[in-house]
């Protein structure tokens, strides 16, 4: 009783503040459809676009898309480490210091046909998904080919691959849009091996807690990966799942094309649509930016622009139990 009665009064000793609500907090014009994002290592988010450029947006919201990545047609995917960002490219990667992005360094990978997502390990290597060969190719720190792996066949259809993530057990972790599956690459082993699913064709990926990998389908399909293999699907019905990352409110959040909405799902399957964009805002790609925000490419034809998601909060701890009380 006596230890209730401290909680019940910490409680009520507590500031009056509380945290604030996810909210669209602007829009940010660009000036070419905007694509894959990734926060830098400067604190900006940087996003590849339908050009042959890459743009660069503040935590403030201001803009410069008007950077060349050296190559013809659009950069397939964006991600950073090392101090660097990294982009896929058809028949390469590409090396971009933020502090000097307008000098890209082009490392030719022959072995890259059709490139799409790309991830990057502890070790500095990169991993580039092939999506014609059905393959994931591994490339070092310093941009050289190392070797090639094959994803899984599934009902005899070869891979058609799209996002790839690094998982908690480093393992590499990446959609086929075919299967439908996930594949699994052990790059220890050389190894894959194919997680089936009942339906939905997979986009997009995101790590989660203790070894769960989450992803995203356009029809009507998100699901959850544990790390014993288990997936659970949950319907999404009537919205197009693309983009994903876990936020600082530790659930997974995802642009829904669409409905023009964002939605959450938790670790544990609660699934929710807490931010409303406007019908034809066409949102795709997501990441997590500095101090607790979420950024959002917008692809509505004539409007194209990045949204902002502030209030993406932890959650406020409970207070301590003091211990039994004399």
């Amino acid at each position: 009783m006596h230890r209730l009665l401290f909680l019940l009064l910490a409680l009520l000793a507590l500031p009056a503040t509380a945290l604030a609500e996810p909210r669209l907090d602007g829009e940010f014009p660009v000036d070419s459809k905007p694509a894959q994002l990734t926060l830098g290592p400067d604190g900006n988010v940087w996003f590849v676009t339908d050009s042959d450029e890459i743009g660069r947006i503040t935590p403030d919201g201001t803009v410069s898309d008007d950077f060349p990545h050296g190559m013809s047609g659009a950069a397939r995917d964006i991600t950073a480490g090392g101090g660097r960002l990294w982009l896929s490219q058809d028949d390469s990667v590409i090396a971009i210091d933020p502090a000097d992005p307008e000098n890209p360094e082009i490392h030719s990978i022959n072995e890259i046909g059709t490139a799409r997502g790309v991830a990057r390990e502890a070790d500095g290597d990169l991993w580039v998904v092939d999506d014609f060969e059905g393959t994931v190719v591994e490339v070092s720190a310093d941009g050289q080919f190392k070797r090639e792996l094959p994803g899984k066949e599934v009902k005899g259809v070869k891979p058609s691959g799209r996002d790839i993530v690094v998982g908690g057990d480093g393992k590499l972790y990446w959609a086929d849009f075919n299967g439908p599956s996930i594949q699994v690459t052990d790059p220890v082993a050389g190894t894959t091996k194919a997680l089936e699913l009942t339906g939905g064709n997979p986009q997009e990926l995101a790590v989660g807690p203790d070894g769960q990998v989450w992803f995203s389908s356009p029809n009507s399909i998100v699901g959850r990966i544990a790390p014993d293999g288990t997936v659970d699907e949950t319907t999404n019905t009537n919205r197009d799942g693309f983009g994903a990352v876990f936020a600082n409110d530790d659930a997974y959040w995802f642009a829904e094309l669409t409905t023009g909405t964002l939605g959450r799902l938790t670790p544990g399957g609660e699934l929710t649509h807490p931010i409303d964009l406007g019908a034809t805002s066409k949102p795709r790609h997501i990441t997590k930016g500095a101090g607790d925000t979420l950024w959002v490419s917008l692809e509505e034809m004539g409007k194209e622009r990045i949204a902002r998601i502030t209030g993406v909060s932890a959650p406020e701890p409970l207070p301590e139990d003091p211990g039994p009380v004399a």
